[in-house]
């Protein structure tokens, strides 16, 4: 039911509209009939008012000047200004300010009632608005923070600054770091426990961890796809300590939740001292979490610890790749496969990259296949193959899968080359 204040020095008026409107076919009452702009005021401020219609005459404080303080206490308060003839002039400026409408004395009920009706339509649609706003809350979050992490800039702090009051977000901290965990084969994952069934379970994750998460001075969480990323914010004169307190609480949750679906990595980025810089800690957490690839049975990736290594893509033996097409001629499985696990172990120790990894693998491949090409075998077949591997290069979690997929190929090139 809208709340509706009557206001004028004269006390017929306020009568005379308060009997003939129909205030319940409005679905609206009158909490107060007052005769000076500044009773309205002293009630407003501590009751809710949709509407006031008030006269635009009165001692001490009148029409307009009520108006804009009414305004200032509630933004969304609707006003109708009531004027006589001579002042209706002025009664249509009021309008800058913000009043809704204004009408001219003799006063015309059914004309008023048309006035009243259309400013509570108004109010419904600002209130359901509002309302998709308020809840479209947490996607404004998302973006700002998902706009730090990718795109970070001053310009683009300073673009979302007007935004951070809206929010309600806390920057004020001296430490901040983000924790990314990477659901392992999630779209296969979906795709098999179906939509509800995994997205629920994201969020239970999230649950569990905010909850491990509350020794921190605060915590905003996203969902990037079917990635949890979490900021950590932190006042902390030893980011050390802080880094030491955020891998326990990492280690107690990777401990004790036990997910039936989902295997969880976690990559931990490098401590910032702004929010500025949010988008260094990210990358750092991103770069962590390709080191998966090399430790198959570890979850918890630290970005301090994945160091890259200096190597060059030239720097192979021909002798070795040699070695193995010889081996191939014979179809010497057991020294293929011995051969295959050497080389895959020094290249884990060699290239902390699993794109450089596979350039590397790649070159390998290509060597076998001129070979076969020079002794006039058709390859169309294990070319087709090598080729497909690209288009599933994702599937590939750690460097045993790539030996396995090796392995069979190397099989079947041996199968293959029997045959012809």
């Amino acid at each position: 039911m809208k709340k509706v204040v009557l206001a004028d020095d004269n006390y017929i008026v306020s009568e005379g509209i308060k009997l003939n409107i129909d205030w319940n076919e409005l679905n609206a009452e009158i909490v107060l009939i007052a005769k000076s702009g500044q009773e309205v005021l002293n009630y407003i401020i501590d009751n809710h008012v949709d509407l006031i219609i008030t006269d635009i005459e009165m001692p001490n404080l009148n029409g307009i000047s009520l108006s804009r303080e009414a305004i200032k206490i509630n933004p969304y308060i609707k006003i109708i200004l009531i004027s006589a003839y001579d002042k209706f002039e002025y009664a249509k400026q009021a309008v800058s300010i913000g009043v809704c409408d204004y009408i001219e004395k003799p006063i015309d009920y059914d004309f008023l009632y048309k006035k009243i009706k259309s400013s509570f339509e108004i109010i419904d649609r600002e209130q359901r608005n509002l309302s998709i706003v308020k809840e479209s809350r947490q996607l404004m979050i998302t973006k700002f923070f998902q706009e730090l992490l990718y795109f970070s800039t001053d310009k683009t702090l300073g673009y979302f600054d007007k935004y951070i009051s809206y929010l309600e977000l806390d920057i004020s901290y001296s430490h901040f770091n983000i924790i990314k965990m990477e659901i392992e084969s999630s779209s296969m994952l979906e795709e098999n426990n179906g939509v509800l069934t995994f997205q629920t379970e994201i969020l239970n994750i999230s649950d569990v961890f905010l909850s491990k998460c509350k020794i921190f001075d605060n915590v905003y969480y996203i969902q990037d796809l079917n990635n949890l990323i979490f900021i950590i914010a932190q006042n902390s004169k030893t980011p050390a300590h802080f880094q030491y307190v955020i891998h326990n609480v990492i280690s107690s949750f990777i401990d004790n939740y036990k997910s039936p679906i989902l295997n969880i990595n976690v990559g931990i980025g490098t401590i910032v001292d702004s929010i500025s810089k949010l988008h260094v800690s990210y990358e750092n957490a991103c770069h962590a979490l390709k080191y998966r690839f090399f430790y198959p049975n570890q979850s918890i990736f630290d970005a301090v610890e994945a160091t890259g290594k200096e190597f060059s893509l030239l720097s192979t033996s021909d002798s070795d790749d040699d070695e193995l097409i010889g081996l191939l001629c014979k179809k010497d499985n057991s020294s293929i496969e011995e051969w295959l696990k050497n080389f895959f172990d020094d290249l884990s120790t060699k290239y902390k990259n699993k794109n450089i990894m596979f350039i590397r693998i790649y070159s390998l491949l290509g060597k076998i296949l001129r070979f076969l090409y020079e002794i006039n075998i058709d390859t169309k077949d294990l070319e087709e193959r090598v080729i497909s591997v690209y288009s599933r290069f994702d599937t590939f979690h750690t460097y045993e899968q790539f030996l396995l997929w090796m392995r069979e190929l190397c099989n079947l090139v041996c199968d293959w080359y029997v045959i012809n």
